[in-house]
């Protein structure tokens, strides 16, 4: 015990008294919260400055859908920028307050402009924007058939040109992307919110994006063809019209969305439901003794031969 208390005393000798009682805090408190206030008033305005601002001129079926997605991946509807010279402005009002018929200032107020105007109209919009244009700025085109080297020749600025498709309208779209000269693979990060997240977009060199024009730009119209054969063929067999439409849609949905989840390829996928002689054989067979490969190869053809037209008659 007398050890014990002998280390104590020597343990506590050793440690040096504090002179001054030591506190978190200033002594003038006042002084203290008001810089913690300003700290926080700073840090707020950094958050606001850092915010993207979006702008959008065109809003068609593409522009539309896209400014659904800007909303629903929650940026804000100050930070929309919309100018569209056939839309009603009424209309657009009701989804953000930053409506306009003049594309410059759309230009000017936003981080990434994304054009969504008709071929014809670009070079008149480009002529329109170029002077607030600059390698900070993100422009996204969805026009078909225009290269980036025509963006790159008239304005300066960091082009990605997309080809979406109209599924983009209910979060389903399938396309591509390439860049143009001052974009690197960093700015992509913005499509995700520009298309949605169920998007599938792959990157391609812009020599393949005549065929991917075709494919799946041109593509849900053709799936809506067959469904339409398909329903007319079944409705000739003595369904109601109604039905028929219902259970081609929904058969042509659901075959897609179970190659896609299952990642069956199209040729294994034929093979669950084609049993030997029996009737979905039967009925192959009259689609190759047709040579619906055939039509179908040169179907594409001539969507990447018209693709190609278009660009060439704006280079």
């Amino acid at each position: 015990m007398q050890n014990f208390l002998r280390s104590y005393l020597l343990i506590w000798v050793q440690i040096p008294a504090t002179p001054k009682p030591f506190s978190l805090f200033p002594k003038k408190r006042k002084a203290f919260y008001g810089l913690k206030r300003k700290r926080k008033k700073l840090l707020k305005k950094k958050r606001v400055d850092d915010i993207m601002k979006y702008g959008i001129i065109g809003c068609g079926h593409l522009g539309s859908a896209i400014l659904d997605n800007l909303i629903n991946s929650g940026i804000g509807k100050t930070d929309i920028y919309i100018s569209d010279k056939n839309c009603s402005l009424t209309d657009l009002a009701k989804k953000t307050i930053n409506v306009s018929r003049n594309n410059y200032d759309v230009a000017k107020n936003c981080d990434v402009l994304i054009l969504a105007v008709q071929p014809k109209d670009m070079e008149n919009v480009l002529k329109e924007i170029k002077e607030v244009c600059n390698l900070k700025k993100i422009i996204v085109t969805v026009a078909a058939g225009l290269e980036t080297n025509f963006y790159d020749s008239k304005i300066t600025a960091k082009v990605i040109r997309v080809m979406p498709n109209l599924a983009l309208t209910v979060g389903e779209m399938a396309g591509a992307y390439c860049f143009g000269k001052n974009a690197a693979r960093k700015d992509i990060e913005v499509l995700g919110i520009l298309f949605g997240k169920n998007a599938k977009l792959i990157e391609i060199s812009e020599d393949k994006m005549h065929v991917v024009t075709a494919l799946s730009g041109c593509g849900p119209a053709f799936v809506a063809y067959f469904i339409g054969k398909f329903a007319k063929a079944a409705k000739e067999q003595g369904l109601d019209e109604k039905q028929a439409l219902l259970l081609a849609e929904q058969t042509f949905y659901g075959a897609s969305k179970l190659m896609i989840q299952q990642k069956v390829l199209p040729e294994s996928f034929i093979e669950r439901v084609a049993t030997k002689g029996g009737i979905t054989e039967t009925a192959l067979k009259v689609m190759d003794e047709a040579d619906v490969e055939k039509i179908i190869n040169e179907t594409i053809k001539a969507a990447v031969n018209k693709s190609k037209e278009v660009s060439s008659l704006n280079k």
